[in-house]
């Protein structure tokens, strides 16, 4: 059921359960920005995609280290680079961490066959593309073997601040 969602107060409000399912190996950073624009979302579709994020985080550092999620508002111009995100107000979900995939499991981040009779990374990344696409929004997805990887997850927003409690 689509409602406001104040993804800042998502954020922090999970932050402990984050931290206990992450475990001690893994340190956990939130950077939220102060006004961020308001989604008009699914609530527990978004939990969801913070539950993906966390859980692919903690399988692709088995040895530790750590996992961001930053939040900002993105006001998307017509522009060469985007040419296939239609222009708008997005919130923007940034999430960095020193886990990695291979080049062929971040090449089908959106194919529809990683879900179909498959477990593990490629699934769950195919299942945050799903949640994303359904609320209107984008996964741009970068991982370099060794060096880490970042998801920037962009979801539509309205331009009015959500209430901070």
């Amino acid at each position: 059921m689509q409602g406001a969602v104040h993804l800042n107060e998502v954020l922090l409000g999970s932050q402990n359960a984050f931290e206990a399912q992450l475990g001690e190996d893994i340190e956990l950073r939130l950077d939220t920005t102060p006004g961020l624009w308001q989604l008009n979302a699914d609530p527990g579709d978004v939990q969801r995609m913070f539950d993906i994020l966390v859980s692919n985080a903690r399988e692709l550092m088995p040895g530790g280290g750590h996992l961001s999620f930053s939040t900002s508002n993105w006001e998307l111009r017509p522009t060469a680079e985007y040419l296939t995100f239609p222009p708008g107000n997005y919130v923007r979900l940034t999430v960095v961490h020193n886990g990695s995939v291979t080049e062929e499991t971040a090449g089908k981040i959106d194919e529809k066959d990683l879900t179909r009779g498959r477990q593990g990374f490629g699934s769950k990344l195919a299942r945050l593309y799903g949640l994303v696409q359904a609320a209107g929004g984008y996964v741009l997805f970068r991982s370099l073997r060794g060096r880490g990887t970042t998801l920037d997850v962009c979801l539509p927003a309205e331009r009015e601040p959500a209430q901070e409690v």
